[in-house]
């Protein structure tokens, strides 16, 4: 019926055919994928562009041309929810341009924000708190919004695009002025969601989409009543020798980042019930609140992938601005054990070894067999080159606990540094061989072997840290220890160190091209 009212159409059929088998093979030309758009709009078979489109994204999801042009068919056909899918995927996967967020916007407008269903059970808030969030913000929404029955996001103060991004994913977006409580501009989201729980994330922060399905499901078998849940975060970082560090196994391949990561525990989803509120202006839990209206406490084992430690700069400033807020929270609490080793970490990031230590010192006095508190003050001690200091409060955490891989390796570090590279190998040989996934360590017993002279075991060594996680780390490691060696008086074990780097640049410059 259609190819008879218009003389356009059969031999819109045949080219749209002949152009569907091109393009089936060579998916990726945008002249024939133009071309296609333009027989479907003048044929009038948008449906069947669509639909053809539609197959490739499946096959071939990252091609943005394709998706733009199924964007535009879409919207001809005023299909908008359609389009808005498209759209947000777009945007998750490319940088957007003010042109995308403007288009966006006017799209989302005719469908409007994502809400709660009247009548639907064990409905999900996720809430946010953001601050100038736009780079991070389209990947995080886009997972989001394949479980979330609404997202409410607090924004304290964007001057960027973050908060019409936000819209643009279904987000409903309310703007509360700074004031240098995290647990007050938490609250205050909580106080505007509508679902039966409420999921905690930050903008930098997503849930791989192979847990959705499991995610669903455990919401499924709770009902949002007495229970709230702890759920671990993976904090992926460049740095491999942090407590807690895993080297990235590959179970998360496509959410994976940096060279590994280091978790964290604190409860994430709750019932939204208003006896349940955030505490601290710096660190916000609701795990007080939690426990004293006596909900019971128990684990999700669903992660959450975070990204922010990837960023050093963005690191920093955020480390600056939190350990200013600490010290008002130390204060509010007195002698708080967490406070003061939040205050102690932040300490570290911002490289103010001395004012770490100090604080360490003031989390002994109240817990004196604080193993962590040893552990990191050992390292802070390294880090200003007091090693005998550094070995003696290594050997302190491992008198509280024997079996800490960190507290071994920081011996085995102070040993070197204090230039007994056979007494540092005992012990890192017997790390590596309890842990084989613990880089730091194979770095630092490689590092020990050149420094006991064994420069061809070291480059083999070497060699099997360059084809791992961290190999991008590698030369600056080097070079990074070589200075401090020299700086500690161990020329020599510096010289050794020096050897490697030119055997290994000697054997890539000899491997042959492929």
């Amino acid at each position: 019926m259609v190819a008879a009212s218009t003389g356009a159409a059969p031999q819109g059929y045949q080219a749209l055919d002949d152009l569907e088998r091109a393009l089936l093979s060579t998916p990726n030309d945008s002249v024939l994928l133009r071309r296609y758009f333009d027989v479907a709009v003048t044929s009038r078979q948008l449906d069947r562009g669509r639909s053809f489109f539609e197959r490739l994204l499946i096959h071939f999801p990252s091609y943005c041309q394709v998706r733009t042009l199924y964007i535009s068919l879409c919207l001809q056909l005023k299909e908008y929810h359609a389009a808005m899918v498209a759209i947000e995927t777009l945007m998750a996967f490319s940088k957007p341009d003010d042109a995308l967020i403007d288009a966006a916007l006017s799209v989302r407008g005719k469908i409007g924000p994502k809400r709660v269903a009247q009548g639907k059970l064990n409905t999900l808030s996720v809430c946010m708190i953001v601050r100038n969030e736009q780079h991070y913000m389209p990947a995080c929404l886009n997972a989001i919004k394949k479980f979330a029955d609404e997202i409410v996001l607090l924004d304290t103060g964007s001057d960027d695009r973050t908060a019409d991004i936000a819209r643009i994913f279904g987000a409903r977006v309310f703007n509360l002025q700074w004031q240098d409580d995290f647990a007050a501009a938490r609250n205050a989201g909580l106080e505007k969601a509508e679902g039966d729980w409420a999921l905690i994330l930050d903008a930098d922060e997503i849930i791989a989409e192979q847990d959705l399905a499991s995610l669903k499901m455990f919401l499924d078998q709770h009902e949002a009543c007495a229970t709230a849940f702890s759920m671990e975060t993976r904090n992926y970082t460049h740095q491999a020798n942090t407590l807690k560090w895993h080297a990235n196994d590959g179970r998360y391949r496509q959410f994976e980042a940096g060279i590994g990561w280091f978790s964290s525990q604190k409860i994430r989803l709750f019932p939204n019930h208003p006896a349940i509120r955030f505490k601290f202006p710096v660190h916000e839990l609701v795990d007080p609140s939690v426990q004293a209206a006596g909900f019971d406490i128990q684990e999700c084992r669903i992660p959450i992938h975070h990204y922010g430690h990837l960023s050093e700069a963005r690191n920093q400033k955020k480390a600056e601005a939190y350990f200013r807020i600490g010290y008002d929270k130390l204060d509010q609490l007195g002698e708080d054990v967490a406070a003061i080793r939040e205050l102690a970490v932040q300490a570290g990031q911002l490289g103010l070894w001395a004012e770490s230590l100090s604080l360490w010192k003031r989390l002994i006095k109240l817990r004196p067999s604080f193993r962590d508190a040893y552990i990191n003050m050992s390292g802070a001690y390294w880090q200003l080159g007091q090693y005998p200091a550094a070995l003696c409060h290594a050997r302190k955490a491992l008198e509280i606990d024997g079996q800490a891989k960190e507290a071994h390796y920081n011996v085995a570090v102070s040993l070197l540094m204090s230039g007994d590279a056979e007494a540092a190998l005992t012990v890192l040989s017997d790390l590596n061989e309890k842990h084989d996934d613990y880089l730091a360590a194979r770095f630092m017993m490689a590092a020990a072997v050149a420094c006991n002279g064994s420069i061809n075991d070291a480059a083999s060594i070497f060699r099997s840290i360059e084809n791992s996680s961290v190999g991008k780390a590698l030369a600056y490691g080097i070079q990074d220890l070589m200075k401090r060696l020299q700086s500690a008086g161990l020329s020599e074990y510096a010289s050794n160190l020096g050897s490697i780097v030119e055997a290994m640049t000697s054997e890539t410059n000899r491997a042959p091209s492929v």
